[in-house]
């Protein structure tokens, strides 16, 4: 591992070196910006002997810790190796259903060594939902897939990033026919009027308790069908700039009176279960110093209240060392409707 560690930082050194003089691409996923600024160097520091394109490295022959040598000593013979890998892509789109969706714009993005510094390309999915970009090359590749009347699922505005000349990247990628990388859309069906609120919560103390109406919005010490409960030590800022917080315990108890609650990850967060509640959501919850763990609580849930049954969906979170809770919900104001598909045209007004 620690001969691993080695190479991923000699890589980064030698991508540094490497660093650009052309514009980035500007559409790839924010978590992987920096991949983007290795862009080509400039003509007077390569070695012109040096080969018009070179093979991908592969983890599938070789480990990591090889690949990642064979990288730092193509990069030190010729500064202009990253973007002389070919790219080759394999992807398929589909549906929430799995099905295949055809006829989706696949848009391109990859740095290479054009006077631009990147290039692009925009294909379409076949009748199997499948695409293919190939006899290009270049270092890092953006996808982007849409279509219209679908919800479109990837990282920031929908992209998602690929790497192909540095085996450290943990978003390399080696292509392969046999296993296209598979892009998901939801159709769009139809959405509800949703009463849609963000509160923030300012609750301090131990057992400290506000509870939401869902219709409204009001927030009160009961009465409200979401009751939030907290309990959490008083620390100020000096306390947390000098280090003086952890160790210490909090805990959050979230309730739906007369009603339940249903933890999700969904993407598309659009229609509520039938069954399945819990009657509450509650978290112990004890940071050490130093901790990145235990010190947040983000979740997202469905839930329901009173009968027949109201649904919704709402996103909280806090942080133990602070004061404020944070409640954003989409209220279907509809009895026994599950449908909790967004439009922001069909806001319900708060009465």
């Amino acid at each position: 591992m620690v001969c691993v560690a080695m190479l991923v930082i000699s890589a980064i050194i030698f991508w540094w070196l490497a660093r650009p003089v052309h514009q980035p691409i500007q559409t790839q996923p924010k978590s992987q910006s920096n991949q983007a600024k290795a862009t080509p160097v400039s003509v007077d520091q390569t070695n012109k002997s040096a080969p018009d394109a070179y093979p991908q490295q592969s983890l599938k022959i070789q480990s990591r810790e090889t690949a990642i040598k064979a990288y730092i000593e193509n990069v030190r013979r010729d500064p202009r190796y990253q973007w002389k890998i070919p790219i080759r892509f394999y992807g398929k789109v589909v549906d929430q259903r799995d099905e295949p969706v055809p006829g989706a714009t696949v848009h391109f993005q990859w740095n290479d060594l054009s006077a631009k510094g990147t290039s692009e390309a925009t294909k379409e999915s076949d009748n199997q939902g499948l695409f293919l970009l190939d006899g290009v090359q270049g270092k890092f590749l953006g996808v982007q897939v849409n279509k219209d009347g679908y919800y479109t699922v990837g990282g920031a505005d929908g992209i998602v990033g690929f790497e192909y000349a540095n085996p450290a990247e943990n978003w390399f990628y080696e292509p392969d026919p046999d296993n296209p990388v598979v892009f998901h859309l939801r159709k769009k069906g139809e959405s509800q009027p949703l009463t849609v609120k963000s509160i923030e919560l300012n609750l301090t103390g131990q057992g400290a308790t506000r509870t939401i109406d869902f219709p409204t919005g009001k927030v009160s010490p009961a009465g409200g069908q979401l009751q939030v409960t907290v309990w959490k030590p008083s620390i100020t800022n000096e306390q947390i700039n000098a280090g003086k917080v952890f160790p210490y315990d909090w805990r959050i108890q979230v309730k739906i009176n007369d009603g339940g609650l249903f933890e999700h990850n969904d993407v598309f967060a659009f229609e509520a279960p039938d069954t399945g509640y819990a009657s509450e959501f509650d978290a112990k919850l004890h940071p050490t110093n130093g901790a990145s763990t235990d010190v947040t609580v983000n979740k997202q849930f469905y839930f329901y209240f009173g009968e027949p049954r109201k649904y919704g969906r709402l996103h909280l979170r806090t942080d133990g060392d602070r004061p404020y809770v944070f409640v954003d919900y989409w209220f279907n104001p509809t009895p026994g409707s599950r449908n909790l598909e967004f439009d922001p045209a069909k806001v319900v007004k708060s009465p």
